[in-house]
C-alpha cells in the first residue's frame, strides 16, 4: 500500500510537472533533463562562478557596485573645474575706448577726452626700416590700452616667502629700503656703503655673512659678476651728490587656497581663480589655456605695447611675422622652478628650468638661479649705445613735454637698426626657502642661512634697479607665491599659508610715487596700511580695506598696465593704483602743465597739479579693469555656466553707480569745447578736476572688483548639486542593501545576534557585556561614522578621536574578558594573559603615537624621535627577528618548502639591512651620501620578492582548488602555528602573510625611518587580533566589536606614520626616496603607496585572517563602517561645500 501510494504520488508529481512545463520549448526541456541526469550521476561540470551565485549572493553584490558608482558620480559632481574660455583681450587701436563705450556706456566724447589727456594709449603710424619693405606702414602705440609705465620688469618669486620673513629677515635688501625717502641722508648712504663692503668681505670669506668661507662657488661668482656689471658712476656728474635710490613698498600678499605652487603661478599670470580640481596639475603635465600676460608678451609686438615709444628704436620688425624668435630684440628670460616651463613651455626666449619636486634638495634651484642671473641682469632693460645717452634723454624729455617734434615719426636712419637683444621681463623663481620649510621647518638655522642668501641676492638685484638709466623706469616685484605653517607645510587656507609678502622696488627714473596714489595702501611704511584718512579716500569705508593688503590676482592687471598690455580676458583681480608710477613720466600731458600759469615746473607738481593728473588716471584704470571683469563674467554666464542672476544683478548695480560717478567726474572736469578741435594737448586749456569725485569713483570700482572676486570664488567652488544628490542617493541605497549582509551567514550570525535579538537568553555577565558593548558600538556608529563627519574640526582631531575609541573599546573588552575568565575557573597565567590581548592593542597604539613626526620621509631631521638611529635601528632589528621566527614556524609546521622559506627570509633580511644603511646615510653630515642606491636596491628587492611570493601563492591556491573537498593525510583539524587550523588553510595563511610582509617592507622603504617602529607595532597588533579571531566562548569577542577595533587600528596606523587627512600634510618627499629626479609614474606610485599603503596592508591582513578564521562577517562589518562613514562624509561635504575652500583659522 505504501508502495502504491508512493507510486501514485510520484505519478501525480510527474503529471503536475508535465502540465507546468507544457509551454517550455523542447530544447530547454532536453537541456534540463540532461543537467538533471548528469547531476544524478555526479559527473556534472562546475558552472561558471556567476551561475554558482545564489539570488541572495547576487543581491548582496548590489551594495559594493552601487557604492562605487555613487562615489564616482559624487566626485565628478563635486570636483567641478572652471571652464576656460578661448577669448583673448585685444591690443588693437581703440580697443580700450570700445571697451569703455560698449560695456560701461561711456560717451565717445569722454573717451576722446581721455585720449587727448594721454590717459588712454596713443597710436601713430610710422614707416618701417628700409630692410622691411620701405613703404609698409606700421602702427605704433605707447600701450595697448593705456600708456606703458615701465621699461623693464623683474619678477622675483621667493617660494613660500611669508610676510614676517620679508619684514624681519631681509635687512639688507628689504629692510634698508623700507625707511628710505626721496631725500637720502648721509646715514642711509653709509648704510648702503657698508652693505656693499659686507658683500665684498663675504666674497673673500672674511665676513660673518651667511656664506663666509663656506660660500658656494656659484654664489661668489654671482657677486663677482654683479660688481663688474654695476660699474656705473653712482655720483651725479652735475651735482656731485649720490644718486637717490628708487622708492619701495611692502604689502601683505594674500593668496587664495589651495596654496600650492602650480595654482598660485596660474593665478599670478591669468588673474583667475584656479579650482581645487586643478591640483593634480601640480605634479606635472599642466598648461595654461587662458589669456595671460606671459602669452601676451610673447605674441604682442613690442611696438604695439610702447617699447618703440620708450626706446625710439625699431623693435621686432619682421621678427614675429616669420616666427624667427632669434631676431627678436625684446625678449623674456626665465630661470628657476621648472613649474613655469610646465605652464609656459614655449613662451620664454631664454629659459633655464631646474627640477623642483625634491623637497630635500635645498640648493639646486637656487644655485641655478645664481649661475644664470648675472648674465641675464647684464641684458636686463634697454641699454642705449655709449655716447647716445644724452640724445635719448633729450628725445624722452621732448616726448614728455608734448612738443610737436615728438609727435612726428623719427626717420629710420635716425634709429638704431641693429640692437642687441635685451630682456624686457626677467622671471626668477627661488625655491630654497620652501624646501627648507618642508625639511626643517620655518625656525631653524638652515632657514636663517637660506634667508641670508636671499637677502644678498635681492640686494644685488635692487642695486641693478637703482643704477638704471635716469630716462628709464624699471621695477622689481619680489613676492612669495604662498606662505608656510609652523610645521613648514602649505596647501590649505590658514592665515599662515595665505599670508605671503610683496615687495615692489622702483628705479629713480620712475619718479615720485606720492601718497595720492596710495588710497589707503602701503607707501613704504612696511605694514601695507598706509594712509587711513577717509576724507582723502572718500566716504566709502570698504575702500580702506581694499587697499591695505593685496590679493595675488590684483597684481595681474597692475602688471598689464605697467607693461602696456591689455588686461587678461579672464582676470578677476583689481589693479592697484599705488603700484603705478606717476603718469607725467609717460604722457604728453606735461605740456598743459607747463603752459598752466599755476605752475610750470615738475618741482611744483607735488601739490594739486600732481593730483590733477593721477586722479583721473587711477579712475580710468579701474574703469577699464571693471569693464574687462564684467565682460568676462557676462560672457562666461552666457556661454559656459550660468551665474546666479541675483549676484549678477547686484554687481550690475554697483558697476552702474561707479560708472555714473565716473561720468560725473569726467563731465565736471572736461573743458568746454569740442575735443575733436584739440590738436595739441596744450590747447585743452584749464580743466577743473574734482579729486573727490574721481576718488569716489575709484572706491566704487574697487568695491565692484572685490565683489566680483567673491562671486568668482563662489562660482568656482560651485558644485553640481544634482549629481551630488544622485551620488549620495546611490550611497544611501548601498548602505541599506549592505545591512542584510551583516547577518547573512548562519555559522557566524550568532556573533552579532546577542546584541540585537531578544530571543537570545545570555547569562547575567553576558547580558551585561552585550548591553555595554552594544552601547559602545552604538556610540561608535553614531559619532565616529556619522555625527563627527559633520564637525568642522574633525579632520584636525581625528587622530585623537581614533586613539580614544581604541582605548575605550579595548579597556571595556579586557574587563569583561577578565571577569569571564575568572568566573569559569581559568585563573592561570596563560588565561589571564590571553584575556589581556585587547590591552596589548591599546598599548601599541599609545606607543606608536610617540613616533609621529609629521615628516615621514625626512630622516635627516634630528629633532624627532622616529628619525633617531636609537629608535629605527632597534626597530629594524626587532622586525628582522620577527621575520626569522616566522620562517622557523613555517618550516616546523611544514607550511612552506625549505628552499622557498629560506629564500624569502634572506631577501627580507637583506631589504631590512639596506633600509638601515640608507637611513644612516641620509642622516650623514656628508651631503654626497644620500642613501639613494641603498633605497633603490631595497625597493627592487622587495618588489621582486613580492612578485615571486604572489605567484607562489596563486599556484598554491589553484592547486588547492583542484583538490576540492578531498582532504589529504595532513589536511585534518589540529593545532598549526598555534591556531585551530587545517593544514591547507594554515598554508594559505602563511603564504598570504609572506606576501603582506613584502608589501609592508615596500611601504616602510617609501615612508621612511618613522615607519620602522610603526610596522613593528602593527604586526604585534595584527597578531593580537588574530588570536582574538580564533577564540571560543566564553571570551569570544562579538563580531561588530572586533571589526570596530580592526578598523580603528588601521586608521590609527595611518596617523602614526605622520599622515593626516589634509592636503598640506601629503608627504611629497616620498617621491624621492631612491632618486633626486622626478619621474611621473615612479614618483606618483611612491606617493600613492606612502599615503594609502598602510590601509592596503591593514585590509590585506584583515582579509587573510578572516578567511583563515572562517569569520568573514568581521570583514563585512569593517566594510560597512567604512561605507557608512563615506556616505555621511559626502552628505556633510555637500552641506558645508561653501566653506571648504575659504580661509581657515585653526
Amino acid at each position: 500500500m505504501n508502495k502504491d501510494s508512493s507510486s501514485r504520488s510520484k505519478g501525480s508529481r510527474m503529471n503536475t510537472n508535465t502540465k507546468k512545463n507544457h509551454r517550455i520549448p523542447a530544447f530547454l526541456s532536453k537541456l534540463r533533463v540532461r543537467v538533471w541526469n548528469t547531476r544524478k550521476q555526479g559527473h556534472a561540470k562546475s558552472p561558471s562562478p556567476f551561475l554558482r551565485l545564489s539570488s541572495r549572493q547576487i543581491f548582496l553584490l548590489v551594495s559594493p557596485i552601487l557604492s562605487l558608482i555613487g562615489l564616482v558620480i559624487f566626485m565628478n559632481a563635486f570636483f567641478l573645474a572652471k571652464k576656460s574660455l578661448p577669448h583673448m583681450s585685444s591690443c588693437e587701436p581703440d580697443s580700450a575706448g570700445n571697451l569703455l563705450t560698449d560695456i560701461l556706456q561711456i560717451s565717445p566724447e569722454h573717451v576722446q577726452y581721455l585720449h587727448q589727456l594721454g590717459i588712454l594709449s596713443e597710436h601713430r603710424d610710422s614707416r618701417a626700416d628700409d630692410n622691411s619693405g620701405g613703404d609698409s606702414g606700421v602702427s605704433e602705440s605707447n600701450g595697448c590700452w593705456m600708456p606703458r609705465r615701465v621699461d623693464a620688469m623683474a619678477i622675483i618669486v621667493v617660494d613660500a616667502l611669508r610676510f614676517d620673513f620679508a619684514l624681519q629677515h631681509l635687512p639688507k635688501s628689504v629692510g634698508s629700503r623700507l625707511s628710505y625717502e626721496k631725500n637720502i641722508d648721509s646715514s642711509s648712504n653709509n648704510a648702503d656703503t657698508s652693505s656693499i663692503d659686507v658683500d665684498a668681505k663675504n666674497e673673500d670669506g672674511d665676513g660673518d655673512g651667511d656664506g663666509g668661507g663656506d660660500d658656494r662657488v656659484r654664489e661668489r661668482r654671482f657677486k663677482d659678476e654683479e660688481h663688474k656689471m654695476d660699474q656705473v658712476n653712482v655720483m651725479d656728474n652735475d651735482k656731485n651728490k649720490p644718486r637717490p635710490r628708487g622708492l619701495s613698498q611692502l604689502y601683505k600678499f594674500v593668496a587664495d587656497p589651495p596654496t600650492v605652487t602650480m595654482q598660485r603661478l596660474k593665478g599670478l599670470t591669468t588673474g583667475g581663480l584656479p579650482t581645487f580640481a586643478d591640483i593634480t596639475g601640480n605634479f606635472g603635465g599642466a598648461y595654461v589655456d587662458e589669456d595671460n600676460f606671459v602669452q601676451q608678451l610673447h605674441d604682442v609686438p613690442a611696438y604695439k605695447r610702447g617699447m618703440s615709444f620708450s626706446t625710439g628704436t625699431v623693435l621686432e620688425y619682421g621678427g614675429d611675422s616669420n616666427g624667427d624668435r632669434t631676431n627678436r630684440t625684446v625678449q623674456m628670460a626665465f630661470v628657476g622652478d621648472d613649474t613655469w616651463v610646465d605652464l609656459y613651455p614655449n613662451q620664454f626666449d631664454d629659459s633655464h628650468p631646474f627640477p623642483s619636486f625634491n623637497t630635500r634638495d635645498l640648493d639646486t634651484v637656487d644655485d641655478g638661479c645664481l649661475l644664470h642671473l648675472p648674465r641675464l641682469l647684464k641684458a636686463f632693460g634697454y641699454q642705449p649705445e655709449p655716447g647716445k645717452d644724452q640724445l635719448e634723454d633729450e628725445r624722452k624729455l621732448e616726448m614728455d613735454e608734448g612738443s610737436e617734434k615728438a609727435s612726428v615719426p623719427v626717420k629710420s636712419d635716425q634709429r638704431q637698426h641693429q640692437q642687441q637683444p635685451f630682456y624686457e621681463v626677467l622671471v626668477s623663481h627661488f625655491l630654497g626657502v620652501d624646501h627648507v620649510g618642508h625639511t626643517y621647518g620655518p625656525h631653524n638655522e638652515h632657514m636663517d642661512k637660506k634667508l641670508g642668501q636671499m637677502d644678498d641676492v635681492l640686494s644685488n638685484i635692487f642695486m641693478k634697479i637703482d643704477n638704471a638709466p635716469p630716462s628709464q623706469c624699471q621695477v622689481a616685484f619680489v613676492f612669495g607665491d604662498h606662505g608656510m605653517t609652523e610645521q613648514g607645510s602649505h596647501g590649505g587656507g590658514t592665515d599662515e599659508e595665505t599670508g605671503a609678502a610683496l615687495f615692489a622696488h622702483y628705479s629713480p627714473g620712475c619718479g615720485d610715487m606720492g601718497p595720492s596714489l596710495s588710497f589707503g595702501g602701503g607707501n613704504g611704511n612696511g605694514n601695507g596700511s598706509g594712509n587711513d584718512n577717509s576724507n582723502e579716500i572718500g566716504a566709502y569705508p570698504f575702500s580702506q580695506e581694499a587697499f591695505r593688503s593685496i590679493h595675488q590676482i590684483d597684481l595681474v592687471p597692475t602688471i598689464s598696465v605697467l607693461l602696456g598690455l591689455p588686461i587678461p580676458y579672464a582676470n578677476l583681480g583689481g589693479a592697484v593704483p599705488a603700484l603705478l608710477p606717476p603718469l607725467y613720466h609717460r604722457t604728453n600731458f606735461d605740456a598743459r602743465i607747463q603752459n598752466n600759469p599755476r605752475g610750470s615746473s615738475t618741482s611744483d607738481q607735488s601739490g594739486n597739479d600732481f593730483e590733477l593728473v593721477e586722479a583721473p588716471f587711477a579712475a580710468t584704470t579701474l574703469a577699464l579693469n571693471a569693464a574687462q571683469v564684467w565682460n568676462y563674467l557676462s560672457t562666461y554666464s552666457s556661454t559656459a555656466n550660468k551665474l546666479p542672476p541675483d549676484a549678477l544683478a547686484d554687481l550690475a548695480e554697483i558697476l552702474q553707480k561707479a560708472t555714473a560717478k565716473f561720468n560725473d567726474a569726467l563731465s565736471f572736469s572736461r573743458p568746454q569745447g569740442d575735443p575733436k578741435n584739440f590738436s595739441n594737448p596744450a590747447d585743452v586749456g584749464e580743466s577743473n578736476f574734482d579729486s573727490t569725485e574721481y576718488r569716489e569713483a575709484c572706491s566704487l570700482y574697487k568695491y565692484f572688483l572685490s565683489q566680483a572676486t567673491d562671486l568668482g570664488k563662489k562660482v568656482w567652488t560651485r558644485f553640481d548639486t544634482v549629481g551630488m544628490s544622485i551620488g549620495i542617493g546611490l550611497l544611501v541605497v548601498s548602505v541599506i542593501f549592505a545591512i542584510p549582509s551583516l547577518f547573512k551567514n548562519k555559522a557566524t550570525s550568532c556573533n552579532s545576534k546577542p546584541l540585537l535579538s531578544a530571543k537570545f537568553k545570555p547569562k547575567k555577565l553576558e547580558r551585561k557585556q552585550n548591553l555595554v558593548e552594544g552601547l559602545l558600538l552604538f556610540i561608535f556608529l553614531l559619532f565616529q561614522c556619522i555625527l563627527l563627519t559633520f564637525s568642522n574640526s574633525y579632520i584636525v582631531s581625528e587622530e585623537s578621536i581614533a586613539m580614544f575609541m581604541i582605548s575605550t573599546l579595548c579597556a571595556v573588552s579586557t574587563v569583561f574578558r577578565y571577569l569571564a575568565t575568572t568566573m569559569h575557573g581559568r585563573s592561570n597565567v596563560r588565561s589571564l594573559s590571553t584575556a589581556a590581548l585587547p590591552m596589548i592593542i591599546m598599548f601599541c597604539s599609545r606607543l606608536d603615537s610617540l613616533f609621529v613626526s609629521g615628516h615621514g620621509m625626512d630622516p635627516i631631521i634630528r629633532k624627532f624621535w622616529a628619525h633617531s638611529p636609537y629608535f629605527f635601528l632597534p626597530s629594524l632589528a626587532i622586525l628582522a627577528v620577527m621575520r626569522y621566527g616566522y620562517m622557523r614556524i613555517g618550516q616546523k609546521r611544514r607550511l612552506c618548502e625549505y628552499t622557498q622559506g629560506r629564500f624569502h627570509m634572506l631577501s627580507d633580511m637583506t631589504t631590512i639591512g639596506l633600509l638601515g644603511k640608507s637611513w644612516v646615510e641620509k642622516r650623514s653630515v656628508d651631503l654626497t651620501r644620500h642613501g639613494y642606491k641603498s633605497s633603490m636596491a631595497a625597493l627592487i628587492l622587495s618588489a621582486a620578492g613580492l612578485m615571486i611570493s604572489a605567484r607562489q601563492l596563486r599556484r598554491h591556491v589553484v592547486k588547492q582548488n583542484l583538490v576540492g573537498n578531498k582532504q589529504s593525510k595532513d589536511d585534518r583539524p589540529g593545532k598549526t602555528i598555534g591556531l585551530p587550523l587545517q593544514q591547507q588553510d594554515a598554508q594559505v595563511l602563511y603564504k598570504t602573510t609572506i606576501v603582506i610582509l613584502k608589501i609592508l617592507l615596500l611601504i616602510v622603504t617609501i615612508t621612511g625611518s618613522s615607519a620602522a617602529p610603526s610596522s613593528v607595532f602593527l604586526l604585534i597588533q595584527a597578531w593580537a587580533l588574530l588570536q582574538l579571531m580564533f577564540e571560543d566562548s566564553p571570551r569570544k569577542m562579538h563580531t561588530p566589536m572586533l571589526a570596530a577595533i580592526w578598523r580603528l587600528v588601521i586608521r590609527h596606523t595611518f596617523f602614526a606614520t605622520g599622515h593626516t587627512c589634509s592636503f598640506e600634510k601629503v608627504q611629497f618627499s616620498a617621491a624621492f626616496v631612491a632618486t633626486d629626479t622626478f619621474h611621473f609614474y615612479f614618483s606618483g606610485s611612491s606617493l600613492f603607496l606612502n599615503t594609502f599603503g598602510w590601509d592596503i596592508v591593514g585590509i590585506f591582513l584583515l582579509s587573510a585572517v578572516c578567511k583563515a578564521a572562517k569569520r568573514p562577517q568581521v570583514y563585512t562589518w569593517v566594510c560597512f563602517y567604512q561605507l557608512l562613514e563615506t556616505t555621511t562624509s559626502c552628505i556633510s561635504v555637500t552641506l558645508m561645500r561653501r566653506h571648504l575652500f575659504g580661509k581657515q583659522k585653526l
